[in-house]
């Protein structure tokens, strides 16, 4: 398996797992989707045009992708020391291989590599066991709860918010 920066040509591989994603684990996604699948490819492939405030990251099995995450910033000054890692996701398949840690693991590494970032921030469905561990395991603390964060097949889903301090 490898993992790379995903670009516009990836747009199609990209929909596809996205879309599986949302209808296997939908309270995993703020999308929902009806909303994801309307989207033309253009707009798959400009979410994948790498910015200095975007990157997203694809784990390859061959040609078949299997996990992404990204890492995403704001460009306002007062608050552009922090990033978002969102829309991490493993294909069933390749769960239990080590495949989320690595994604996980790339994200931190090229966060690592902007100079301006000290902290990651993340918010992860609270009944998500598996996914708060592996945050926890590479550094992750908990900073609080999202009551009620989204409303998915007529339930309310809380959220955990996390942080990782890279200049700890």
């Amino acid at each position: 398996m490898i993992i790379r920066k995903l670009t516009p040509a990836d747009a199609e591989a990209y929909r596809e797992l996205r879309l599986a994603g949302i209808l296997n684990a939908p309270a995993a996604f703020w999308a929902g989707y009806d909303e994801e699948s309307t989207l033309p490819l253009e707009a798959m492939q400009a979410r994948l045009e790498e910015t200095p405030y975007q990157s997203i990251f694809g784990l390859f099995s061959g040609e078949k992708l299997l996990g992404m995450a990204a890492l995403k910033r704001e460009s306002i000054a007062k608050i552009s020391h922090r990033a978002t890692i969102w829309g991490v996701y493993v294909d069933p398949s390749a769960r239990g291989t080590g495949a989320a840690r690595r994604l996980v693991d790339a994200l931190i590494a090229h966060a690592r590599t902007l100079p301006e970032l000290v902290q990651l921030t993340l918010s992860v469905r609270s009944t998500n066991e598996t996914a708060i561990a592996l945050y926890a395991k590479v550094g992750f603390e908990a900073t609080g709860v999202d009551r009620r964060s989204m409303y998915v097949d007529n339930a309310y889903h809380d959220e955990n918010r996390m942080v990782l301090m890279l200049d700890a």
